[in-house]
């Protein structure tokens, strides 16, 4: 405009906050008073002595972080334990039932006895996997299909994740009032820990903090949690290969679930022949065994396995 700039100005929306900077060449606004957790575009004008411009075109949408805290209403929940890594576990704000079985009807041995944070997800799918359909029907798989916040990763949690549960008991029921949720009771609450048999599960007493084992027809309540991590998903980790068995042109093949499923849900496994290629794929999140056809008899044959989650494939 025949004018030199002087000025460039940023604006908000919503809030309309703005910042100004004093120069005249491209660089960097930052705007700052914006609400944690609220997405924001942004408009930029130029001013010289004359006047300020109209707004540029809108820019990204960006969403300023929350620093993670103990008791923080947190994608979809609360959270009530921290890694010291930037991630954490999350409760949700509301019992998703008042009491449920553990079983689906038959005491059978599911294999989910780990006791440690970071386990319930992991035992969550192997009793979902062992007990089957209707998911809905006992405590592991009603937590894995609560979708509160909009999140589908909730689970069940292990037996050392359900004590922090209750350490932190006075903190989230505080903020999941202030949430519109519900106040954790004073009864047994359910773990996805099992107690190394088919008959008993891992339950803690909301009233004194004391841990137990129930026999899995007991009806008792489940609050789910879910995970939340400082890095991106990645791809698995590699799942333990067991045996071959050989058939008739075909071979089975067992394995184990990864150690680590990269922070994103395994979708499926696929073994491969050595030689030939020949590949057999099973959907599904946790250990199986996949049967690989097409083999030629009389052929030795060994196998390796992959895992796969939304990201991409383990190495084998």
């Amino acid at each position: 405009g025949g004018s030199a700039i002087t000025s460039y100005t940023a604006t908000s929306s919503p809030g309309d906050f703005t910042a100004t900077v004093n120069q005249a060449g491209s660089g960097n606004i930052t705007v700052t008073g914006l609400t944690n957790g609220t997405a924001y575009t942004f408009t930029v004008t130029a001013t010289n002595a004359t006047g300020t411009s109209a707004p540029s075109a809108v820019s990204n949408s960006v969403t300023p972080a929350i620093a993670p805290a103990i008791g923080n209403a947190y994608q979809g929940g609360v959270i009530f334990y921290l890694d010291g890594s930037g991630g954490g576990l999350i409760a949700a704000f509301e019992d998703q039932s008042s009491g449920i079985q553990w079983y689906n009807g038959s005491h059978i041995t599911t294999g989910a006895t780990a006791t440690g944070i970071g386990s319930g997800s992991a035992n969550t799918d192997a009793i979902i996997c062992a007990q089957g359909a209707t998911q809905t029907s006992y405590a592991a798989g009603l937590a894995r299909a609560y979708t509160g916040g909009g999140y589908d990763d909730w689970f069940l949690p292990s037996k050392d994740e359900l004590n922090h549960i209750y350490q932190q008991r006075t903190t989230i029921n505080n903020t999941a009032i202030a949430n519109s949720g519900d106040y954790l009771t004073t009864n047994y609450y359910w773990s996805s820990t099992e107690s190394n048999n088919s008959q008993f599960a891992e339950e803690q007493a909301f009233s004194n903090g004391n841990q137990g084992n129930q026999s899995k027809e007991n009806e008792f309540p489940v609050r789910a949690v879910r995970a939340f991590y400082a890095g991106a998903p990645v791809v698995p980790g590699p799942p333990t290969i067991g045996s071959a068995t050989a058939g008739a042109t075909e071979a089975t093949v067992s394995f184990s679930a990864p150690s680590t499923n990269g922070n994103s849900t395994i979708i499926s496994y696929t073994a491969t022949s050595t030689p030939g290629g020949f590949t057999g794929t099973v959907t599904q999140t946790c250990a199986g065994s996949i049967t690989v056809t097409g083999l030629t008899n009389g052929t030795a044959y060994t196998f390796t396995v992959t895992a796969t989650n939304a990201i991409g494939t383990s190495v084998a």
